[in-house]
């Protein structure tokens, strides 16, 4: 089991949608990620 109590995660939104009054985003856990490039897809999407 993964330990993820105390891993780094950020949370990522757009200003489109912020501007818009939605604070819609996602949590991501960066300890899924071995590069950053994967980390920019998954924004992406």
């Amino acid at each position: 089991m993964k330990q993820s109590e105390n891993a780094p995660k950020i949370y990522v939104g757009t200003y489109g949608t912020y501007n818009s009054g939605s604070l819609f985003g996602k949590w991501f856990d960066l300890t899924d990620y071995a590069e950053t490039k994967e980390f920019y897809q998954d924004c992406y999407e």
